[in-house]
């Protein structure tokens, strides 16, 4: 908003246009690469953010959402660019890839901060980081296969010729460079800790240094930065010994922060309002629609039973429905037309416009949704639903202890159940479900992840997810 305010349609006090830049197309140029900084360094900080090993506990989750639901909503946004916009099909696919992938520097604002903590699931909040981070990078395939078909005659040989330089080169490549990249910087950075090599501010700016480093690699060797920054960043914090060491540090909310708001401020003064109105009134609303409505939302609810990060239809809901679109549309807009030197108009009216859109949708509504009781209710909202955790931790262990035998407590995002022999374990509780997220506790930790295990007399036994939901018959405990 303050980007649109100073710009010439409001106070006129900066017009990025006609001042300081010479001519649109350095400015293009110049947005380009700022939104390529502005998303490595996002994706990388994402990647870093998640649990250790987290890609490889929802890789079913992974696959799914970065599979069918992206290739789904990329065909679904086609199909409605061409029936409301009116645009040729290959000018359609290109500006859908655009639109298609979700925003790292959007989803922020319901991963981090105290509303998101204590209103949006853990798990939610998780896999939509995941999610936007990953899919910014895998959006380039989608953006360069109309430009084959395009301009390779024969079919075949275009999408060939797709296959070998975008997939195979483009992102088999950055995946491979990524895990490299996070792996010796993991081992590289814990060596000089070790021996006192590196003092701890350092130590706290490393991760955008390792982001700069990753961009700067795979931009000479002409292959995907982004996506190799969220794989770098995933593999740099694989054991969560980064995390530790920043973890009562806010320097990196800070730097994205400053990064985040500078860049949509200057989006905002970059808005061509003239070239959006031209597109017609009811054509933009009717799309807008389209997008807000069917580009995500049907497919996520159609698929998430096969999402199992996604624990209900509410958060399959939510998922589907909270898909920002920002810094990557506008990164791929400016690619097509600096580097394939495609017309700006329609491509940067209509991507600038769904992005305005987005921002102040998918910004003002995530405050309107309500899980209620959630996985991660506290213990006193469970008691006053007249629901008991230690009900629930009985159920889950079929008679193996009484609720007279659990004493309960709230640590952090679960509940600390401590056992009659003074084992403690800690637990998530729902309405459905008793889950232990400590396999071998013997006193309440700190922090917890989320494995599924029950201690009981000094023994690590996990119940059956299916039985605790009483949705058969069999044992409730599997060794």
């Amino acid at each position: 908003m303050l980007g649109i305010i100073v710009s010439p349609v409001a106070l006129n006090l900066w017009d990025s246009e006609n001042d300081a830049f010479g001519g649109t197309h350095n400015l293009d140029r110049l947005t380009l690469e700022v939104s390529r900084v502005v998303l490595c360094i996002q994706c990388m900080a994402a990647g870093i953010s998640l649990p250790g090993k987290y890609v490889s506990t929802v890789r079913l989750s992974m696959f799914v959402l970065l599979g069918p639901v992206l290739v789904i909503s990329w065909l679904i946004t086609t199909l409605g660019m061409r029936l409301i916009m009116g645009l040729g099909w290959y000018e359609c696919l290109v500006i859908a890839a655009c639109l298609t992938p979700t925003d790292p520097i959007l989803a922020n604002s319901i991963v981090e901060g105290k509303f998101a903590e204590e209103h949006i699931p853990l798990g939610v909040r998780q896999i939509l980081s995941a999610e936007s981070a990953a899919n910014d990078g895998l959006g380039l395939p989608f953006v360069l296969l109309p430009f084959f078909l395009m301009r390779v005659p024969n079919p075949g040989n275009a999408v060939g010729d797709w296959l070998y330089k975008i997939i195979l080169y483009q992102v088999i490549l950055s995946v491979v460079v990524g895990i490299l990249f996070g792996y010796f910087a993991r081992k590289s950075l814990k060596f000089a800790e070790r021996h006192g090599l590196i003092d701890k501010q350092s130590i706290l700016s490393f991760s955008v240094g390792l982001a700069v480093a990753v961009m700067g690699v795979m931009s000479i060797v002409g292959a995907d930065d982004i996506l190799s920054c969220f794989v770098a960043g995933s593999v740099f914090s694989w054991d969560m010994w980064f995390n530790k060491q920043i973890q009562d540090s806010h320097l990196q909310t800070v730097i994205d922060s400053l990064l985040n708001l500078t860049y949509f401020v200057f989006f905002g003064t970059r808005i061509p309002w003239s070239a959006v109105g031209a597109l017609g009134a009811w054509k933009l609303i009717c799309f807008a629609l389209w997008i807000l409505i069917l580009r995500r939302v049907p497919v996520v609810m159609t698929l998430h039973r096969w999402i199992p990060a996604l624990k209900s239809r509410r958060e399959a809901f939510f998922c589907g429905w909270f898909g920002p679109i920002g810094g990557s549309a506008i990164y791929y807009a400016m690619l097509t037309i600096v580097y394939v030197e495609l017309e700006s108009s329609p491509i940067w009216p209509l991507v600038s416009y769904i992005v305005l859109v987005s921002i102040v949708i998918h910004g003002g509504t995530v405050s309107l949704f309500h899980f209620g009781l959630t996985r991660h209710s506290t213990y006193q909202t469970w008691r006053e639903a007249g629901h008991t955790s230690k009900a629930a931790v009985a159920a889950a262990l079929r008679g193996r202890l009484r609720p007279s035998d659990i004493s309960v407590a709230r640590v952090a995002d679960a509940t600390a159940v401590e056992l009659s022999n003074r084992e403690a374990v800690v637990v998530e509780v729902s309405e459905d479900e008793c889950v232990v997220v400590d396999r071998n506790a013997t006193t309440v930790p700190e922090k917890v992840s989320e494995e599924v295990c029950v201690v009981v007399d000094g023994k690590a036994i996990v119940p059956d997810r299916a039985d605790v939901g009483g949705a058969s018959g069999g044992s409730s405990l599997v060794p």
